[in-house]
Parts: structure tokens; sequence; C-alpha cells
């Protein structure tokens, strides 16, 4: 971990980890909904080449972390304090980046949607054969993901398999039609990256690929499930509210030039 640079306004050092630091390491503050979630982020975007930046106060608590992966130009900032956030927008461009603070920069809002998976039913009828796919299938996945979400970093794929993730796609004979991520820390999972060939569409793979993954979660005794889905993206609202889960916060994406 090396010094980065001061937060003059509130006087918090900022850090930059290194390969060889461990996330279990890092005393964290309430800093966001996913609070649970945050040291596998960290571990996932440093082993896939990313860079994961922190905030110390004086008691050496992270009250800000910042992810980003630069290949994909993506990157969160999990953090309580405006200050924190704006310090670390100042150093980033031609980015994309996430944080649950609200600012006056134009943005895209996302419901952080919430499911109460021990109190679920889950019922539903598959339309399409899922599977759960493994190390021994990383590179068809990565071939998959980089047809649906083109500009992806592919080290992500094997780094999350490797960090416990697990993919459930939908196959056409050898194919990958689409594909969804469940991730699991503790009693709780975090449902990411679903996505669906353009010309699979409209066939039911999405809502399948929902239900298989929180069936999973279910098996390995997981109670709340955890998703974030645009407030553009109305079909999958619906769907994941049909599913029962409910908006418990928001997360916004900011354009930054």
């Amino acid at each position: 971990m090396h010094f980065l640079y001061e937060c003059e306004s509130n006087g918090h050092i900022f850090f930059q980890l290194d390969k060889n630091d461990n996330p279990e390491n890092i005393v964290i503050g309430k800093l966001s909904n996913f609070d649970p979630f945050i040291k596998h982020f960290v571990r996932e975007t440093i082993e896939a080449g990313g860079t994961v930046q922190i905030a110390l106060d004086r008691n050496q608590v992270a009250s800000c972390i910042f992810i980003f992966d630069d290949i994909e130009r993506t990157g969160t900032v999990f953090t309580k304090s405006m200050p924190l956030f704006r310090k670390c927008m100042e150093n980033v461009s031609n980015c994309h980046i996430y944080c649950e603070l609200q600012d006056e920069i134009e943005n895209e809002i996302f419901s952080i949607l919430e499911l109460d998976l021990a109190n679920s039913t889950l019922n539903h009828s598959f339309s399409n054969e899922i599977s759960l796919l493994g190390t021994d299938d990383i590179e068809r996945i990565t071939t998959a993901m980089s047809h649906i979400f083109p500009g992806m970093n592919q080290r992500w794929v094997e780094t999350a398999i490797r960090n416990g993730d697990r993919c459930f796609a939908s196959l056409y004979g050898d194919e990958i039609t689409g594909l969804g991520w469940g991730s699991i820390t503790g009693s709780l999972g975090h449902l990411i990256s679903l996505g669906v060939l353009p010309r699979y569409r409209k066939l039911g793979i999405g809502t399948d690929l929902l239900y298989a993954r929180l069936i999973w979660m279910r098996e390995l005794s997981v109670s709340r499930a955890y998703s974030e889905i645009s407030y553009n993206n109305t079909e999958s609202r619906k769907i994941a509210q049909k599913a029962g889960f409910l908006e418990t916060g928001k997360i916004y994406l900011y354009s930054i030039g």
C-alpha cells in the first residue's frame, strides 16, 4: 500500500493497494449497502488488474474505497462522504463511475433491490435449459461475455470463478445464448452481469437465469439476495419485482468526460 494524496477538506489520506495487500486486513467503516461484499470486490478488482484506492481516517479506518477497472474504464466509489467522493472524481476521466451518493452531475439511476430469499417461494417453470458452468468453460464464457458486454475485462472471468463466483448459462447446442453470475458472501447473495445475445431475447432466458441463480443460492442457505437494475430497464425491473425483490436503495452512474 502506497501513499497517493491527502483530502485537504477532512484530512483523510488516500492510498493505493498493491497486489500483495490482503483485503481482509482493511478495517471498513459503514460505507454502503454493499459493505458485506466490498472486500470481495476489492480482491477481484486487484486480481483482474484493476486499481483500488482507499481513504483512511486518523484511526486507520477506511472511510472511502474506490475500485476501478482500467480496461472497462468503469469503477465504484463506496463512501458516505461527499468530499471524498468528489476527490475520487477529480482524478479520473473518460470513464463511468457508480456511487450511492447523488451529486449534481448528470447521472443514471439504478435501484438496489433486495429479496428475502429465506421466505420466498421461487415458483417458476423453466422454458430454457440452464447450466452451471465452471473452470473448464472459462474460454467459452469469456467469448460469450465479449459479445454480450463489448469491451469487458476478459481477465475477470477466471478471477471471478477462482474467487467463488458462479456463472449460469442458457445453451443452444454448444452456444451460450445468455448468462448471469452469482456471488455469495456469508449468508448474502449478489446477482451480477446478466446478459442475453440479441437474437435470443424475448424467449424468457433472462427470467430463467434469475431463478436458476436464486434457487442455487437458497440451496446454499443464502438468506437475502441483492441486485442492481437501471430505472431505464423497465422489463428487468418487472421481472425482479415479480420474483419478490424490493427497492432498498439507489446507486447512481456518472459518465465522466
